[in-house]
């Protein structure tokens, strides 16, 4: 019965090429840390979703706690849900996917770069050993933390470019960048070129030039400086007005409604794939059918308001 449903569902997908997104926001220590990451990943999320048409049921945000925003936040940063996640998007995504995974807080370069987590840390050695699950998508790290310049000689790799707040592990005061960063895709004016498109590279160029001024304005010492591992596949990582799938019409909430369903229950099997072994197989098999007949459902509703035959 599964076997029968799941290719069924291989022939309905024809979507355009996904942008998973993980956003993890880290340890803040005080309150002011704290409110500044939930508040610079609150406004990437946004601006991603509204400027530039990214699903949100294709973005996992994960956070110290999830008081703060529990409508938004899919679970608690801890190193075992961010390795979750990312083994999740590795198994979901398609081989032309792009991935961009944005970190916040605080790290550290002690024996190796880090991001300080709830709980153990994850460092850069098993981050890039999860990544290399991501052969042939193109992926985008970007580190906004405290001490972070360590990551790019350790996780750059042809499809991977890597971002980070500071040029070394010895920049260990408190950034900006984020909260810049957040704010380019927020309008126009990160556009450099004008072809109402902002490609990473652009963003990066506009949050390392705004941070410099930020820090001359308030006559302050720079104590960060960013940097980018590969500029040219920081072009190609392209965001576009609407997004890069297609949209329903104007007006068509349930088109849209069905859309973020069925994204949604895609992420939910592949989560549950993720804890294959580790439940009672009835329990397995159960679960997974429910939610394969429910996004078949899901799968024939839209087909039926696209006009497609059954």
């Amino acid at each position: 019965m599964i076997g029968l449903i799941a290719g069924l569902l291989l022939g309905f997908s024809t979507q355009a090429p996904a942008t998973h997104t993980l956003v993890v926001t880290g340890v803040g220590g005080e309150a002011k840390y704290r409110d500044a990451f939930v508040n610079q990943a609150g406004t990437l999320i946004t601006n991603l979703v509204e400027q530039y048409g990214v699903h949100p049921a294709e973005i996992v945000w994960l956070a110290e706690t999830t008081d703060r925003a529990p409508d938004r936040i899919s679970g608690r940063s801890t190193r075992e849900r961010v390795v979750m996640e990312i083994q999740r998007i590795a198994k979901a995504a398609a081989p032309n996917d792009r991935v961009l995974v944005v970190f916040i807080g605080h790290g550290s370069d002690v024996g190796e770069p880090k991001l300080n987590l709830p709980g153990p840390d994850l460092g850069a050695t098993e981050l890039g050993v999860l990544l290399e699950s991501l052969p042939t998508q193109l992926v985008a790290l970007v580190f906004g933390a405290s001490a972070s310049g360590g990551f790019v000689e350790r996780l750059q790799a042809p499809n991977r470019l890597v971002v980070t707040a500071t040029k070394t592990g010895f920049e260990r005061n408190e950034t900006v960048f984020a909260t810049v960063f957040a704010r380019a895709f927020g309008g126009e004016a990160a556009d450099t070129d004008k072809d109402g498109r902002l490609s990473l590279a652009e963003a990066f160029e506009f949050t390392t030039h705004e941070v410099a001024r930020l820090y001359e304005s308030d006559n302050k010492l720079q104590t960060e400086h960013a940097r980018l591992s590969d500029s040219t596949l920081a072009r190609r990582f392209v965001f576009v007005p609407g997004g890069v799938r297609a949209a329903p019409v104007a007006g068509d909430s349930l088109t849209e409604a069905l859309l973020l369903q069925k994204a949604k229950l895609e992420r939910d099997i592949e989560s549950l794939r993720a804890l294959r072994g580790t439940i009672d197989p009835v329990e397995y098999d159960r679960r997974l059918e429910d939610l394969i007949i429910e996004l078949a459902t899901v799968n024939r509703r839209l087909r039926e308001r696209e006009g497609v035959p059954p």
